[in-house]
């Protein structure tokens, strides 16, 4: 899928985890254009269509208010990310599968200032952890809620 995709547009790739059930090819243009083409050309050479896409489930979303500083430590420790720092609050998401997570962040990021700690989107069950001003977290879950639900219900409607 890689190949048709690269060769018959103009997105590039941008991640990639190749396991058997829950693998992940993350690709992207400017042109939103672009990225709808691959998709499609994807769904016609599999001959799958939105509808057989897995649907996402939350199995967690937890804020953590107002962190102390020996558990931001905690949190950075793990991270690749940024770091977070006492009196930040932390958002926690978990869903399944994993790669839904990428979308999340992507909208969560752009609704809310925050920031990156850490996302595992590949594999059956993934992680994402924002930080940042209590407000700005709480607009950002609901940015990443909001999108999972419309995956969700674009599936159901197969779109």
């Amino acid at each position: 899928m890689i190949d048709l995709v690269l060769k018959r547009t103009k997105v590039r790739l941008g991640s990639l985890v190749t396991e058997r059930h829950f693998g992940m090819m993350q690709i992207h243009h400017e042109d939103q254009g672009e990225v709808i083409e691959a998709g499609r050309i994807v769904f016609q050479e599999t001959g799958l269509s939105v509808k057989d896409r897995s649907e996402v489930k939350i199995l967690a979303k937890h804020v953590i208010r107002g962190v102390e500083q020996d558990h931001a430590i905690a949190f950075t420790g793990v991270s690749k990310g940024h770091m977070i720092v006492g009196g930040e609050s932390v958002l926690i998401m978990e869903a399944e599968p994993a790669a839904y997570l990428a979308i999340a962040c992507n909208e969560a990021l752009k609704a809310a200032e925050v920031k990156l700690n850490m996302v595992k989107p590949f594999g059956a069950t993934g992680r994402l952890i924002l930080n940042g001003p209590e407000s700005e977290i709480d607009s950002a879950a609901e940015a990443a809620i909001a999108i999972l639900d419309k995956l969700n219900q674009e599936r159901a409607e197969g779109r």
